[in-house]
């Protein structure tokens, strides 16, 4: 090998790496999918009407994730479906609310 070549060598550059595949970019989980993950019970208020002229008429709308259900199903809270189950729930609730029962915390509302 003369001095031609090893100065070649030394000038040549190098070869690219090959290209591997990069893990895929992780996404951000909604709070949802994060409780779910987690195993823990997860719900929120999406959506509240309520009628000005008499507030006992009124709807929540829920969304909530299995481990919510199975929450509520420990405490004694029955159905036939998560619907039937959620659905007391937010009765149960709210009833609550209106005639001023006293909640979890030992707080009172509408006395």
């Amino acid at each position: 090998m003369g001095i031609f070549d090893k100065l070649g060598k030394a000038i040549r550059k190098p070869k690219p790496a090959p290209k591997t595949e990069s893990a895929p970019k992780k996404t951000k989980l909604s709070p949802k999918e994060q409780a779910t993950k987690d195993e823990e019970p997860w719900f929120t208020i999406v959506d509240v009407e309520i009628d000005k002229d008499n507030p006992r008429n009124g709807a929540f709308e829920l969304d909530w994730n299995e481990h919510f259900v199975e929450m509520l199903r420990t405490h004694g809270l029955t159905g036939q479906t998560n619907e039937e189950i959620v659905e007391y729930d937010e009765e149960v609730f709210a009833e609550s609310i209106v005639q001023g029962k006293e909640i979890e915390g030992g707080r009172r509302e509408y006395e």
